[in-house]
């Protein structure tokens, strides 16, 4: 296993212990509900990727490209590792993730409770491009079967 292989599994680790055991949200009812109403298994053909979540900015610092930056940062990692990022975005970050390269691969009806959707999108570097995501129905891209790729 590569050094940046083990760091990727030890940051799934990380995450699930951040799931399992810790919440961050402020409304832990709300974050339960939503993150049980996302697919489990939508990126499994994706084996080793980058996950970006909980990006955000405080709304008085928007629209200066805070964000954009961030994402950015992001982005380029994964290309030196040529690994795709996937996420699942709000319809207000939808925008800023289609701007810098990421294409839609499932819309997410969260729940009425929760009053909206959301977006499941990858991004795959210039020199990725096919290698994950195929042309999907709709203007939705489509996630590779592990055996395609």
């Amino acid at each position: 296993m590569r050094l940046l292989e083990i760091e990727r599994y030890l940051l799934s680790w990380e995450s699930w212990y951040d799931t399992t055991f810790l919440t961050h949200s402020r409304i832990a009812a709300r974050e339960s509900l939503y993150r049980s109403s996302l697919p489990t298994n939508l990126y499994d053909s994706i084996p080793n990727r980058w996950t970006l979540s909980l990006i955000a900015t405080a709304p008085e610092y928007r629209r200066r490209g805070i964000g954009t930056k961030l994402v950015e940062h992001g982005l380029e990692i994964a290309a030196k590792e040529e690994v795709p990022v996937t996420l699942e975005a709000s319809p207000e970050g939808r925008f800023l993730y289609e701007r810098v390269g990421f294409r839609i691969v499932r819309e997410l009806f969260v729940c009425k409770e929760l009053e909206g959707c959301g977006y499941a999108m990858v991004w795959e570097g210039e020199r990725m491009k096919g290698r994950w995501l195929e042309e999907g129905e709709g203007g939705l891209a489509r996630i590779r079967n592990r055996e395609k790729s």
